[in-house]
């Protein structure tokens, strides 16, 4: 379950990472320095950096300074034998040679910030990318004779994560139990995030338990625990109508999210094994309108019989 900020977490780990670098060169520099030869010779090297450059500046002949300075890197050397360190591990290592881990380059996220977005979202959801099944690997035998049918509504769902600009910003999979509604659901997990896209994925159930912390939290908190779900790029509701219905909060927050997310025109996955009537007798119909509404959304009948069965 997602209960904070994920840009704010990723961020912090990637600083977490420099901070780390940082002060293991800072120790490593500590431990050589208090070494008197290193000391020494790593001091009069700087002043004869300074000397070089000043006699570089005036046309005069530096051979005797360099020597000297090369005298130095050898003694240096030497004592970093000693202790086991390379000359590079004085100086941070960072993880991301990009952005030395800063997680930006020119003001724009670098990739290893969107990395670590991306883990926080399957580190949460208990999900690896290595198992996550995907459009490309999808075996439709298993579908028997609706399989050209299952093809295209995946073709579809295929097409909703990839095309940014479409008008449709919810696609709502409705079905039995078993016929495969969660394995499309993944498939569509995988699909967002090898488009870069940070997405969020989670059961209704989950999402319930998101929506007691929400209202029983502290007015300070409240913000860092709803704001995730409103804003990341792609949401997917895993099992709409299995999540126990509180009253003053399941309905209320749920038809919070699905508005705000219309308003700002980001996209909602919601699977679930009610029937359109269904929505509207247990929830209400400002979530009926919000979820059932054509101008914005792609309704699917994921048909089928119990894929589990089969098997």
């Amino acid at each position: 379950m997602i209960n904070f900020n994920i840009n704010h977490q990723a961020l912090q780990n990637i600083l977490n990472n420099k901070q780390k670098a940082e002060q293991l060169a800072q120790q490593n520099f500590n431990l050589a320095f208090s070494v008197e030869n290193f000391r020494t010779n790593y001091n009069r090297a700087r002043e004869l950096h300074l000397e070089i450059a000043k006699l570089e500046y005036s046309n005069k002949n530096t051979s005797a300074q360099t020597q000297m300075l090369n005298d130095c890197y050898r003694e240096l050397q030497l004592e970093l034998d000693k202790l086991n360190l390379k000359p590079y591990q004085l100086k941070p290592v960072y993880y991301c040679k990009n952005c030395n881990d800063t997680g930006f380059i020119l003001g724009k996220e670098c990739d290893c910030l969107k990395r670590e977005k991306i883990n926080l979202v399957l580190k949460a959801n208990n999900l690896s990318i290595e198992n996550l099944p995907s459009f490309e690997t999808t075996n439709f035998d298993v579908y028997e004779q609706n399989s050209q049918q299952i093809m295209d509504i995946f073709k579809l769902a295929q097409n909703f994560v990839t095309q940014p600009n479409t008008t449709k910003l919810n696609l709502i999979i409705f079905g039995n139990t078993g016929v495969g509604k969660t394995y499309l659901s993944e498939c569509i997990l995988n699909c967002a995030l090898s488009n870069n896209y940070l997405p969020i994925f989670l059961t209704a159930y989950n999402l319930s338990e998101v929506f007691l912390n929400y209202h029983t939290a502290n007015v300070e908190n409240k913000n860092s625990i709803i704001e995730p779900y409103l804003t990341c790029d792609l949401l997917i509701i895993d099992d709409l109508g299995s999540e126990r219905i509180m009253n003053n909060i399941t309905r209320e927050y749920l038809y919070i999210i699905l508005s705000e997310r219309s308003k700002n025109n980001l996209k909602t996955v919601i699977s679930t094994n009610l029937t359109p009537n269904a929505i509207m007798d247990v929830y209400d119909e400002r979530i009926f309108s919000r979820i059932v509404n054509k101008r914005e959304s792609i309704l699917v009948n994921f048909a089928g019989t119990d894929l589990r069965l089969k098997k």
